[in-house]
């Protein structure tokens, strides 16, 4: 076993243990907000299966989404130019020449960044989604030999990061499974441990654990001209088969943007909004149970018969005969059970509960400045 390899793994479970409170947290908000990420203390799902199970109200869900689509519009939509290059000295950022060249760069940058082959859009908006939810995302920026620029978003439950002395993310363990098909794309058949490489001729779906680990490089050389000069120390490591580092390299910036919508002191990991109304939307999802109950109960109520064996097996079809329905008298033998519940009481709280959650992630904020532009 490599002693490096080793040492991230230690490292990588103790950051794994520090983050418990917080997946059980995420656990609760991904089973009602966002069930596509429901991945938390279970990181082995299968394919397609249900996640939505714990939701009876879609007002979070919903809500997620304008939050999401709310924020790209305002902040980087992706049919205008949002940011562009300058420089902090007056002089040359007074220049003509010195402006056509920040252009100029900042027309490619945009470029690259909108290409379908980085597929930024997409990504930023699983991000974005992510903040909303759980307070925290993760935007991986590659350059892939042979395609560019690559933006991908990694699931929170997969990621697990840590700060330097100035607050700034710095460190990322990612724990994932990738089958001995991708890795052997990315890494070549004969660099994969000897079962990986076995699996690759007769199952080549088959999932093994991998681990990518990105941190401050320990053993810098600004001397070297290889990634061993770089700022940052890149590895992937074969969790499963020979705990060995398989490939190795490096990053002269971070290469994961780990945006977080809010932190407490002394946390690394962010609270989002969906945070704050956790109460409230579980509690929507309760009274959306009660009232579809007694929504049923009002549409088809509980029928109460007489106790004198006179009626036969009662027939509750349309246009049905039940004879011995009546007595002597006509008077009825059966009759609805009336429940005398107050469903319209219910939809008003639960509508209290929506405007709640609504504010929560800006829902009735952004709606104000669709309606009034003019007060941006």
């Amino acid at each position: 076993m490599d002693t490096r390899a080793n040492d991230c793994i230690r490292e990588h479970e103790q950051l794994a243990a520090k983050r418990s409170i917080f997946e059980a947290h995420w656990r609760e908000i991904a089973e009602r907000v966002r069930p596509s990420q429901d991945m938390f203390m279970r990181p082995i799902r299968p394919e397609g299966d249900k996640r939505n199970e714990k939701i009876f109200d879609s007002t979070a869900t919903l809500a997620l989404d304008k939050f999401a689509a709310a924020v790209i519009s305002m902040s980087f939509p992706a049919t205008q130019i949002y940011q562009k290059l300058t420089i902090d000295n007056d002089t040359l950022s007074n220049d003509s020449g010195v402006r056509r060249y920040f252009d100029n760069v900042t027309n490619i940058v945009f470029k690259t960044r909108y290409s379908a082959k980085a597929d930024f859009q997409a990504q930023s908006t699983e991000v974005v989604l992510d903040i909303g939810a759980f307070g925290t995302g993760v935007l991986f920026i590659d350059d892939v030999v042979g395609l560019g620029i690559r933006y991908k978003s990694l699931p929170l439950s997969q990621c697990y990061v840590a700060e330097d002395a100035y607050g700034r993310v710095d460190t990322l363990y990612r724990k994932f499974q990738w089958t001995a098909h991708q890795a052997a794309s990315k890494f070549g058949k004969e660099r994969l441990p000897e079962a990986m490489q076995k699996a690759l001729d007769v199952e080549p779906t088959r999932r093994f654990w991998w681990l990518h680990v990105v941190k401050p490089n320990p053993d810098k050389n600004p001397r070297a001209a290889d990634w061993r000069g770089f700022d940052y120390w890149s590895c992937y490591i074969s969790v499963e088969e020979g705990r060995n580092i398989v490939d190795e390299g490096g990053y002269r910036t971070f290469p994961f943007a780990v945006p977080r919508f809010s932190t407490a002191a002394n946390e690394v990991y962010g609270r989002s909004p969906a945070m704050k109304v956790l109460p409230d939307i579980k509690m929507l999802n309760e009274m959306s149970k009660t009232i579809l109950r007694a929504g049923q109960q009002a549409v088809a109520p509980p029928i109460m018969l007489a106790d004198d064996g006179v009626l036969q097996a009662f027939n509750m079809r349309p246009n049905a005969l039940n004879f011995g329905a009546l007595n002597e008298q006509g008077q009825p033998r059966v009759m609805p059970f009336e429940m005398r519940s107050r469903v319209d009481i219910g939809l008003d709280m639960m509508n209290q509960r929506r405007e709640t959650i609504n504010d929560a992630v800006f829902v009735t904020l952004f709606r104000i400045f669709v309606e009034e532009p003019n007060i941006r």
